[in-house]
């Protein structure tokens, strides 16, 4: 354990080992990044972000609009994964099967120009989760955001 001090408070914490946050953050399932990640987020207002707890080690959904910080214990987490605030743009092929975009393409509608989500008009939700789906499919981890984050909370040590 070490010692941090809190942003915007005079408070001080121990935290995990970045070695122990490190192995932390590998020993996680994709599934459960993404998905934490959506848990924060708010469509077009709030980055929703998985982050993992410098304190617990646990696995943990923030949620931050442009220019919001959390303070003290709150602000004592290293971000693995972002989401938003505008989602990505993902191509008709990540989101329907090959058989709907088939069946679109051969239809009157696709001559008259009626956009595939129309055409099917699929439950919202069933399509929010194909976004996560493909989102899982295409996951990575960006290990130089990430230890930026790190070398800031490792390096004052007090």
């Amino acid at each position: 354990m070490m010692k941090v001090k809190a942003p915007f408070t005079n408070e001080v914490y121990e935290i995990l080992s970045r070695e122990e946050i490190q192995n932390i953050i590998t020993s996680l399932a994709p599934e459960n990044i993404v998905r934490t990640a959506h848990e924060g987020y708010i469509p077009g207002i709030k980055t929703g972000y998985a982050a993992v707890n410098l304190v617990t080690g646990e696995l943990e959904s923030k949620s931050l609009q442009q220019n919001e910080h959390h303070t003290g214990v709150d602000a004592l987490w290293v971000a693995i994964y972002k989401i938003g605030p505008n989602p990505p743009d993902w191509p008709m092929e990540e989101i329907y099967t090959d058989e709907e975009i088939r069946t679109w393409k051969n239809s009157e509608e696709y001559e008259e120009g009626i956009c595939i989500d129309e055409f099917h008009q699929i439950d919202p939700i069933e399509i929010y989760e194909r976004e996560i789906e493909a989102e899982i499919y295409h996951f990575n981890l960006d290990w130089e955001w990430i230890n930026d984050q790190l070398d800031r909370w490792y390096v004052e040590v007090y």
